[in-house]
């Protein structure tokens, strides 16, 4: 039996013209992390499981603007152990953390 990679464009043609409209819009915003690129100016406001990931971070102008004023961001995904983890971490740094 032999599985041959089929691109997705020859797969499903509709499917790929949504993905390369996404990622054409998606690279309008600003990317904000990117663990392949040396220099990452907001890295210091995302805390938690935010970096751990593979994919760059790209941020929408109300979280740009947020960025911008040191306002922090964690990852929704963090449990309540890791989030009071960094909440103490932020109290070291005098950064009191609000309730979601």
């Amino acid at each position: 039996m032999h599985f041959r990679a089929t691109p997705l464009r020859k797969q499903f043609p509709q499917l790929h013209k949504i993905n390369t409209a996404f990622s054409k819009w998606l690279s309008s915003l600003d990317c904000v992390y990117s663990s392949k690129r040396q220099e990452n100016p907001y890295a210091f406001y995302l805390e938690g499981s935010t970096k751990n990931e593979d994919a760059p971070i790209f941020a929408f102008p109300s979280a740009l603007k947020a960025l911008k004023k040191e306002q922090y961001f964690v990852d929704h995904m963090d449990n309540e152990f890791r989030l009071d983890t960094i909440c103490k971490m932020l109290r070291l740094r005098g950064v009191d953390c609000a309730e979601a």
